[in-house]
């Protein structure tokens, strides 16, 4: 479709085009939608050097770099990003679920050990009653970063 002049468009149609105009321009242009901490989605590398993917912080990316670097030294086996442990609902909700940023496996005294990582910029209600759930469940700590 090819622009056409304003002045070309039949009366009614301009006269709609210049009161939607007028209205656009006393309306505020809206920012970018910014998450609810002000978290800055940032790319990150995954698991074994297989490639990018997008955390949800700048921190959680560099923690997931740190990670990267610790298994290309042999100080951890390896890890695993945004992993998914049931939970007994809340009432009203139809499921629950506690999503752990990351799952390390390291070498321990009696064997291969696994850690429960979450890196937090704010502690919210929500993550506590479900780090409270997490430890009777599944007798974890999870590790705050």
């Amino acid at each position: 479709m090819t622009p056409r002049k304003l002045s070309s468009l039949p009366p009614s149609v301009r006269r709609a085009v210049e009161k939607q105009l007028q209205k656009d321009a006393t309306v505020p242009a809206r920012e970018f939608r910014r998450s609810k901490y002000r978290a800055q989605r940032t790319e990150g590398p995954l698991p074994g050097g297989a490639g990018v993917r997008f955390y949800d912080s700048k921190k959680e990316a560099a923690y997931a770099a740190h990670l990267e670097a610790w298994r290309k030294h042999g100080w951890i086996i390896g890890w695993i990003p945004q992993v998914r442990f049931p939970l007994p609902p809340k009432p009203g909700e139809k499921r629950g679920e506690y999503v752990a940023d990351f799952l390390v496996f390291e070498y321990t005294e009696s064997g291969v050990g696994v850690r429960v990582v979450d890196v937090k910029g704010m502690k919210t209600r929500e993550y506590l009653r479900k780090k409270r759930v997490f430890k009777e469940i599944y007798g974890m700590d999870i590790e705050e970063r």
